[in-house]
C-alpha cells in the first residue's frame, strides 16, 4: 500500500512539474547552453544531498558541470545551479550571494512550499531565501517537511518528496 502511495505522490510531483515548471526548466536550459557557447563553465553546488555528484561523476550526468568547491573559481557568465529542498539554510544562502557577487547567473532547484512556509527560521543573517536571490526557480514542489506519506494513521509523515525521482539521490 505504502508503495503505491509513493509512486502516486511521485508521479504527482512529476506532472506538477512538467505542468507548472516547463518553462522555468527551459530558461535553465538555454542559460547553461549559452554559457558554455559563451566559454562560461557551469557549477553545481554542494548545497544538496548529493545532486553535485550526481551531475558532474556519473554515467549519464552532465559533463560539461564541474562541482563548485570554492565561489571564488566562479566568473561572470557562468551558471551556478543550487539544488536543495531547504532554501534557507546559511550555506544555501552563502553560495547564492557569492555566485551572484562574482556575475554568475544563479539557477534554483528548490521546493517553495518549504522556502515560504512561515514557520521556517531564516539562518543567513540577510534573511533571504534561495528563490528570491535566484534568476531562475524550478519549484520542485513537495510538502512541508519534505515527508509525503502518512505512517500508520499518525501524524508522522515518511518518505522525502526531495527524494523522489524529481531529485537527484546518491546511488
Amino acid at each position: 500500500m505504502l508503495a503505491e502511495q509513493f509512486f502516486a505522490a511521485t508521479m504527482q510531483h512529476l506532472e506538477q512539474i512538467r505542468g507548472e515548471q516547463l518553462d522555468a526548466v527551459r530558461q535553465a536550459g538555454m542559460a547553461v547552453a549559452n554559457a558554455i557557447a559563451a566559454g562560461g563553465r557551469v557549477w553545481v553546488a554542494q548545497t544538496s544531498h548529493c545532486l553535485h555528484g550526481e551531475a558532474t561523476n556519473r554515467a549519464g550526468g552532465f559533463m560539461a558541470a564541474h562541482i563548485l568547491e570554492d565561489p571564488i573559481t566562479i566568473e561572470p557568465g557562468d551558471v551556478v545551479i543550487e539544488g536543495t529542498p531547504a532554501g534557507t539554510s546559511a550555506l544555501a544562502i552563502d553560495v547564492a550571494l557569492g555566485a551572484k557577487a562574482r556575475g554568475a547567473t544563479l539557477i534554483a532547484l528548490t521546493q517553495l512550499v518549504f522556502e515560504q512556509d512561515s514557520r521556517i527560521v531564516l539562518q543567513h543573517a540577510s534573511g533571504k531565501r534561495l528563490h528570491e536571490l535566484a534568476d531562475i526557480v524550478v519549484d520542485f514542489g513537495g510538502s512541508y517537511g519534505d515527508g509525503e506519506l502518512d505512517f500508520m494513521d499518525t501524524e508522522v509523515r515518511i518518505i522525502p518528496s526531495s527524494g523522489s525521482p524529481a531529485w537527484s539521490r546518491c546511488g
